[in-house]
């Protein structure tokens, strides 16, 4: 009898607890996808959380066995028609910029501190094929000289994003491949003075001092070099940077790009997930200039409210 009583005790228990787990498992979310928007998605938890403490938001890295499984992943470039999932909502976030960098010290720089470095330019550095004739020489003359060009190893969302502005594949990018992530081009080119590559914005400036990061040197595409020269445009300031550029995006002669979450469409109403980018689209965006980032296009942000409405 004491034993019968014992596993009625058991079961009584578990069938209590169970809501428990359930509002526990309603209220956790995990997240995946482009590493670059991690800094920045952190904060959005942070500050989620001071507002609904009881979700439990977590970072699960593409890399890692559980990245399948997340209920949200991050990718910051346009998707492909086979890219595309059936059955999810693609919400775009926030957009991001993708700039030439080099090392200070090196030929590309000094040869462009002054000037622009025009399209033309920047496809017969950086891309392979490329048949179309450049009018100077001065790039052939330098790309001679101790000009080492780093890109990722890896096909990502930043290399996807660059190559195809200048109308090519990531694979097209020429350059010594670098394992790892975004950033770790900028390790590569701030050892090397030679070193030339392409980067993100939230990556080579230091966002505590909001400078450019020590030794590194943008390479000013025409746009850039014009507003330098005739709108006090400070490169070296990233919050100069973000300012121009959200009022002079449309004249933009670089790559500016969308980062977008995907959402299955049968997440519940009133779900932490729905709650979640909600909060992103509409406090959350403060946050973005801060991390370095564009707000989306207003029209393009109450679109993607629409789509996560609850």
């Amino acid at each position: 009898m004491k034993k019968i009583l014992f596993f009625l005790t058991l079961l009584v228990s578990s069938l209590v607890s169970l809501p428990s787990f359930a509002q526990a498992a309603s209220n956790s979310i995990t997240v995946s996808g482009s590493r670059f928007t991690y800094d920045l998605l952190r904060q959005w938890i942070q500050d989620f959380n001071e507002e609904n403490p009881d979700a439990v938001i977590q970072i699960v890295p593409r890399e890692t066995p559980f990245a399948e499984q997340a209920n949200l992943v991050i990718n910051a470039h346009n998707l492909d028609t086979v890219e595309i999932r059936e059955g999810y909502e693609y919400i775009k976030l926030g957009r991001y910029v993708i700039l030439p960098i080099a090392n200070e010290q090196n030929t590309l720089a000094r040869l462009y501190k002054n000037k622009p470095i025009r399209q033309k330019e920047l496809k017969e550095l950086y891309f392979d094929p490329f048949q179309e004739e450049v009018e100077s020489s001065e790039i052939k003359r330098v790309k001679k000289q101790s000009i080492q060009l780093y890109t990722r190893q890896r096909i990502a969302c930043a290399n996807t994003a660059f190559a195809a502005y200048y109308g090519f594949k990531a694979k097209d990018i020429k350059g010594r491949p670098i394992a790892g992530e975004d950033k770790h081009l900028l390790y590569a080119i701030a050892k090397d003075t030679s070193g030339v590559t392409y980067s993100i914005p939230s990556i080579f400036y230091d966002l505590q001092t909001r400078k450019l990061k020590k030794g590194i040197s943008i390479l000013k595409t025409e746009s850039l070099a014009n507003a330098v020269a005739t709108e006090k445009l400070d490169l070296s300031n990233l919050d100069s940077l973000t300012t121009y550029l959200e009022k002079n995006v449309t004249s933009a002669d670089f790559p500016v790009t969308y980062f977008h979450i995907s959402l299955k469409k049968d997440v519940p109403e009133n779900s932490i997930e729905r709650k979640f980018l909600h909060y992103i689209l509409t406090k959350g965006q403060t946050r973005l200039h801060q991390f370095g980032f564009l707000n989306p296009e207003e029209p393009v942000r109450a679109q993607s409210i629409q789509l996560i409405s609850f």
